[in-house]
């Protein structure tokens, strides 16, 4: 079953998400990802993520985020105080071709 992870943040921008993955993206495809979008809007800046389960979604949050945030000198406890998370595991999931 995929596992749905959404961050929403009021101090991130496009910016920080695009550095953070081009740093993710040196190490090669992230293991398990199966898509992901981001945006904003007037709650704040959004990060979608579907994994293909909870358990290779746990294993990036482990491994990788914080290098990266420290790397790019976004500090880590303002980034936690202003973020908050919606995660589920999916009931259904349909994966369809861009336009």
């Amino acid at each position: 079953m995929a596992y749905v992870h959404i961050a929403t943040g009021t101090t991130q921008t496009l910016d920080h998400f695009n550095d953070a993955m081009d740093l993710l993206a040196k190490d090669g495809p992230l293991d398990g990802l199966i898509a992901q979008a981001a945006g904003g809007s007037d709650l704040g800046f959004h990060v979608a993520s579907i994994w293909e389960s909870k358990a290779h979604s746990d294993r990036f949050e482990a491994e990788r985020p914080f290098a990266v945030f420290n790397q790019l000198d976004i500090p880590i406890e303002t980034l936690m105080a202003t973020t908050s998370f919606t995660t589920f595991d999916t009931d259904y999931l349909a994966v369809h071709a861009a336009p």
